[in-house]
């Protein structure tokens, strides 16, 4: 359920540790290129050749193929959008990743991530933008020449908070190319906001349900009521509301051992 701005604010600078502070909309200005956090291109192991993740353009982005990672949640994050992802390499070089405007200045950036939807392509683009701009991210660099569409593809934004990420909604729109000038521009369509996640294991039932701390606990929902096998994705469209934190809880019934697992996730939503 929604917070105040307040909530937002005392919760991801609980602790010494909390790495991004939000300061309130009013009254505040633009960050400043100097301020923004970079990605650790180190972090991942990246495949040899030109298509190995890597620090790209410049130093906010990095992009490419890595090693296959070892462990992981049962769900998996893999998009977070507002309306859908839609381009063609012939006719589109570039996109353009927007925050939400509702979204409270970031003292250290968002951070985007874009992955494939196939959970056995180990492709990822990490970058970090202010919180109130947005990332030019070219289709030509690793995408196009890998082969990756759009119903590829997934893209997020986050923000560190105290002890797990807060997932933040993200546009994407396309930019038609220089050399076609009669290319109309793709732009994210206009639809609810959906929050992508991939099974990582069989799973024989996912529910979920919204968490209030200050109220009653919310009846569980179905999200797959029957067998989700690893690399299903399931799509949940967030509850339209105020702007603010959303406590998600989810609960995912393993199928080979019978053991409930359980992944909450925090949420920034924005009004309609």
């Amino acid at each position: 359920m929604p917070f105040p701005i307040s909530r937002l604010i005392s919760k991801l600078r609980r602790g010494l540790a909390v790495l991004v502070a939000l300061l309130c909309l009013a009254g505040t200005s633009a960050v400043s290129a100097q301020q923004i956090a970079t990605p650790d291109c180190a972090r991942l192991h990246p495949i040899p050749g030109a298509l190995g993740y890597a620090e790209r353009d410049d130093a906010r982005r990095c992009e490419g193929f890595f090693q296959a990672p070892v462990g992981t949640a049962a769900l998996e994050v893999v998009f977070f959008l507002t309306g859908e992802i839609s381009f063609d390499a012939d006719q589109h070089d570039g996109l353009i990743v927007a925050a939400p405007t509702s979204l409270p200045d970031a003292t250290e950036g968002l951070s985007i991530a874009g992955v494939t939807l196939s959970h056995q392509t180990y492709y990822r683009m990490d970058a970090t933008i202010p919180g109130d701009g947005a990332l030019r991210w070219p289709i030509d660099v690793v995408l196009a020449p890998a082969g990756i569409g759009a119903s590829d593809i997934g893209v997020y934004g986050w923000l560190a908070g105290p002890s797990s990420p807060v997932f933040v909604p993200v546009s994407v729109t396309a930019v038609p190319t220089e050399a076609d000038p009669s290319a109309e521009p793709a732009s994210a369509a206009a639809g609810p906001t959906s929050l992508g996640l991939r099974a990582m294991t069989e799973l024989e039932r996912v529910t979920w349900r919204p968490r209030d701390e200050s109220g009653p606990l919310a009846e569980w929902a179905e999200l797959a009521p029957t067998s989700v096998f690893a690399g299903d994705l399931l799509r949940l469209e967030l509850p339209p509301g105020p702007s603010g934190l959303v406590d998600l809880e989810f609960a995912a019934l393993r199928a080979a051992t019978g053991e409930w697992l359980r992944r909450d996730l925090t949420v920034w939503r924005q009004a309609p």
